[in-house]
């Protein structure tokens, strides 16, 4: 089942954008977009945040960032990317799906 681990993962990078990303500043945004994996099963969500404070470039990964991992690669058996710019933050995850 994936419902739950996804949940946490929405849920840890939703906090995280309103505590201190995009979420907090008034000009930031938050885009979320999924589509199916042809061919592969499974769905590709796209996760944008922009115009919000700019990222600290001596970030560390914290517990957020190993939790999202744990729960989409290591429970879902998926795949996490992350690419920080200076107006916010991607984030793609693969989820697949068994048939």
């Amino acid at each position: 089942m994936i419902v739950q681990p996804l949940a946490l993962v929405v849920h840890e990078l939703l906090i995280n954008a309103a505590v201190h990303r995009s979420l907090s500043a008034p000009s930031g945004r938050l885009h979320i977009h999924w589509q199916e994996v042809p061919g592969q099963g499974g769905f590709k969500l796209r996760w944008e945040e922009t115009g919000g404070r700019t990222p600290a470039s001596d970030r560390q990964p914290g517990f957020g960032t190993a939790m999202v991992g744990a729960m989409i690669e290591k429970q879902l058996l998926g795949k996490v990317e992350r690419e920080w710019s200076d107006d916010g933050l991607v984030v793609d995850i693969l989820v697949p799906i068994e048939s």
